[in-house]
């Protein structure tokens, strides 16, 4: 049909060695349960599956939200120039993963279902802000003394629920959570680079983190999500519109 042809030449732009051989021709009237591995590839699942006709509509999907014609010969410069890069496949493998993530059934459905909540997100907000407290009581500190035990205390427990908050979302979503925006791949780095690693990994083994710990003032941008939180919020859904509309103009 139309589409096969259409998916025939949207392949062209898929490395082969990214693409496994399809199951023969995928029919739109085929029931069995499949999912992706990888760019192209289908592999039978058995749980949170999807069909084969979803798993392609998907791929159709990204294809068309990244503007690539269905013959795939009339691309832009700029998506011909990652091509050429090789950034057009990672983009297209991640843009079909984010994709399968979201409709496939999580491996941890508590999870999903609690980072999904409004007040999840509301909860790691005002952690953060209290977390930016912290860190402005430690900076009070005079140099080359330690910061006192309770701002310490404090600082161990919020690398504990920022890794921990970070795991439930890897639970909910798979690694794929990471490079869904780059607010989600900033804050990836800021929990194990400014945290863990700052707090738990280098002190024991005597490495100094100097570097490490003058970037950590970034966790204050983290605080994105307390407006992230806010803008979706009905009650203030209004005053967002307001405000965006009057920054727009």
């Amino acid at each position: 049909d139309s589409r096969g042809v259409a998916m025939e030449g949207i392949d062209m732009v898929i490395p082969r060695f990214l693409r496994r051989r399809r199951e023969e021709e995928i029919s739109d009237d085929d029931d069995d349960m499949y999912t992706q591995d990888g760019v192209g590839g289908l592999k039978n699942r058995g749980k949170g599956k999807l069909s084969k006709r979803e798993v392609r509509n998907i791929r159709l999907q990204v294809y068309e939200n990244m503007g690539l014609s269905e013959a795939g010969d009339a691309m832009t410069p700029m998506l011909k120039f990652q091509q050429n890069i090789g950034v057009l496949r990672l983009r297209i493998f991640l843009a079909e993963k984010r994709m399968l993530a979201e409709r496939e059934k999580s491996s941890c459905p508590a999870a999903r279902e609690l980072v999904d909540m409004l007040r999840f997100e509301v909860l790691v907000g005002m952690l953060i802000a209290l977390n930016s407290v912290n860190m402005f009581m430690g900076a009070m500190t005079d140099p080359g003394k330690d910061d006192p035990v309770i701002i310490q205390i404090f600082e161990n427990a919020f690398v504990f629920i920022f890794l921990l908050e970070w795991t439930l979302r890897i639970l909910a979503y798979s690694w794929v959570w990471v490079f869904w925006s780059p607010m989600n791949f900033f804050d990836t780095t800021i929990v194990w680079g400014t945290g863990v690693m700052v707090t738990w990994v280098m002190p024991p083994l005597g490495v100094e983190a100097t570097i490490l710990q003058r970037f950590s003032a970034l966790r204050v941008l983290r605080l994105g999500r307390i407006i992230r939180a806010i803008r979706i919020m009905p009650q203030f859904r209004e005053l967002w519109m307001l405000v965006d509309g009057m920054l727009s103009c």
